[in-house]
């Protein structure tokens, strides 16, 4: 990342800013809040807000955050944010790429959830819908 002068924020340099855009459209307060995003999202997520879309988004990439041994709080990565848009996009196959990535990761362990995305999830009380999808 290159930071400009006189700008305190690094500018963002990936090889295609598709997802990024996506994901900030997800949660963009001037975009219409009743703009029909589902034909962009498969058939299993469709029932989900897009702010719901967008935190699971931001759950796994904190989860890329910590293979590369960065903090999971505070802002993620972008190029983090890119691929784990990435995944939700490309449902299922990408959340089992993603899942790939982070499944050795030391969480707390939960009873019954071993793999760390489903540890997140099931940590997070109202994803209680994704938390059944991402188990099936």
């Amino acid at each position: 990342m290159l930071v400009e002068p006189g700008y305190p924020q690094p500018i963002l340099e990936l090889e295609t800013y598709e997802h990024v855009d996506f994901a900030c459209s997800l949660i963009d307060p001037a975009l219409d809040s009743q703009r029909d995003l589902s034909d962009s999202f498969h058939p299993d997520l469709r029932a989900f807000g897009r702010g719901h879309v967008f935190e699971f988004i931001v759950v796994l990439a904190r989860l890329l955050d910590r293979v590369e041994g960065l903090a999971s709080t505070g802002a993620v990565k972008p190029e983090n944010l890119d691929i784990a848009t990435r995944a939700v996009r490309n449902w299922a196959k990408g959340l089992l790429e993603v899942g790939e990535i982070v499944r050795d990761l030391q969480t707390p362990v939960l009873p019954g959830y071993h793999h760390p995305i489903l540890r997140e999830v099931t940590n997070i009380r109202y994803f209680g819908r994704i938390h059944r999808l991402v188990k099936n």
